[in-house]
């Protein structure tokens, strides 16, 4: 589960591209096996954004699989025990123990999640080219292209410090908030 966050993002792309392609790729050959009849993913309007999605659900879970597995190994047992003692049930553990437990743990994912919403760039670019259209555009792309492709270089300096000021103030708010929802264990 972790080895797709361990691969390069050109590598994760040209897998991608070749699973997703409309005739050779496994997936439509599989999904046609079974009576289906599927778009051509990648260059579908409606279909290359959610595939776009999926491949970063895939690249990305082994990263966030690992935040909460460390965030469950730092829950005390005894606050299972006591609530067991108690007469606490399953879902009444999970609900008071497991989930305020875990909020630094959703918190740090969260957060990681959204600046990587920011910076995909590699899969856009190889799987889609930012394509049909703009649709698969993303900043960095966009970024990319103003900067290398039409030589603006002040105005994509510009654009990318409203970037970084949109992730930073973020990151703020979201931390700022977080004094609320998350919950650290007292010593």
């Amino acid at each position: 589960i972790v080895t797709p966050f361990l691969m390069s993002a050109g590598v994760v792309a040209l897998m991608w591209s070749y699973i997703m392609a409309d005739t050779t790729g496994p997936l439509n050959y599989y999904l046609r096996k079974i009576g289906l009849h599927p778009p051509n993913w990648l260059a579908s309007g409606t279909w290359s954004l959610p595939s776009l999605v999926i491949i970063d659900v895939w690249a990305t879970l082994g990263f966030t699989f690992i935040i909460f597995l460390v965030g469950l190994q730092s829950i005390p047992s005894e606050l299972y025990e006591a609530a067991s003692i108690d007469g606490a049930g399953a879902w009444t553990r999970f609900r008071r123990i497991t989930l305020p437990m875990l909020s630094p743990a959703t918190f740090i994912a969260s957060a990681t999640a959204f600046i990587g919403a920011f910076e995909i760039f590699t899969w856009p670019l190889i799987d889609t080219n930012g394509g049909p259209g703009v649709n698969t555009q993303t900043i960095l792309l966009y970024i990319y292209r103003d900067a290398f492709q039409n030589y603006q270089f002040g105005y994509t300096a510009v654009v990318s410090l409203i970037n970084v000021a949109i992730l930073v103030s973020f990151v703020v708010v979201m931390g700022l908030l977080a004094r609320r929802w998350v919950h650290y264990e007292r010593v």
